[in-house]
């Protein structure tokens, strides 16, 4: 798919999170009925949600709102996290597959806290003040 990129494309942050949110979903293809219904359509949810969230926030008209959407990414990360150490737990999937996962949002993680930190210094700065000279 090669059409005109939106500026959240150009975001590998977003382009990791979708990458994660696509194993997730084809993880979740193997499950057993029960499974996907107790499961399965959470942790498909929250893993969407990330780069869902950051997609909006990047395409959203000030760097408040991309900050608030990026939080928001950030909680649906910290969701995904904790379903895979109960897929592991409930042996869904094997603790090696779950560290593999897990190094992929250790991975979101560092980076989605490297653009919140990067944006929110953005909030932060002062804009310039230009004042007038008189000409008399």
């Amino acid at each position: 798919m090669n059409v005109n990129k939106s500026n959240f494309e150009n975001l590998l942050v977003w382009q990791k999170a979708l990458q994660l949110s696509t194993k997730i979903i084809l993880i979740a293809k193997n499950f057993s009925p029960s499974d996907e219904y107790s499961i399965g359509t959470q942790i498909k949810r929250s893993a969407i949600s990330v780069a869902s969230n950051i997609a909006e926030g990047s395409e959203r008209s000030s760097k408040k709102e991309f900050a608030y959407f990026l939080s928001i990414a950030s909680g649906s990360l910290a969701e995904l996290k904790t379903q895979i150490y109960i897929m592991v737990n409930i042996n869904l999937i094997t603790t090696a597959h779950g560290e593999d996962l897990l190094k992929d949002v250790t991975e979101i993680q560092k980076m989605l806290n490297g653009l919140k930190k990067s944006v929110s210094e953005k909030l932060k700065a002062k804009p310039t003040v230009y004042h007038l000279q008189s000409t008399n």
